[in-house]
């Protein structure tokens, strides 16, 4: 990370990864940091391995919310958990459509498996495509 650590060093450059993974949000990050947001958005744009660190960071952030998800959707603690964890994971359904959870289970959704689960998912892709 040349340009990033040569321009605020390697601990404000650690903090910011650091705690970008662990919120997912820029500007926490940058003010964990002491960061300027708008020159970390360009160094992001100038540095190849800052920006490769800090993609990774969010990814950390974004799995760690999708297993979060996942949990609480399994447990049936929530109906929006499963909604979200459907359209980050099922192709077809990222930003580009909707899908309304609701479908009559022969069993709780902890109960289900991926596959069946899935199964549903596409069952319902399919439905709003006619």
């Amino acid at each position: 990370m040349g340009k990033a650590t040569d321009e605020f060093g390697l601990t404000q450059v650690h903090v910011f990864l650091q705690t970008l993974e662990v919120t997912g949000n820029v500007s926490t990050a940058c003010k964990e940091s002491e960061i300027n947001r708008r020159r970390a958005y360009a160094l992001k744009e100038q540095d190849p391995d800052f920006s490769d660190a800090w993609e990774d960071a969010l990814d950390v952030a974004a799995d760690e919310l999708l297993a979060y998800a996942r949990t609480q959707a399994l447990s049936g603690h929530s109906d929006k958990m499963l909604e979200m964890l459907i359209k980050h994971t099922v192709k077809g359904f990222r930003d580009t459509s909707h899908i309304e959870v609701t479908h009559t289970l022969k069993k709780p959704v902890a109960e289900l498996t991926d596959e069946e689960l899935l199964a549903i998912v596409e069952q319902k892709h399919l439905e709003n495509k006619l």
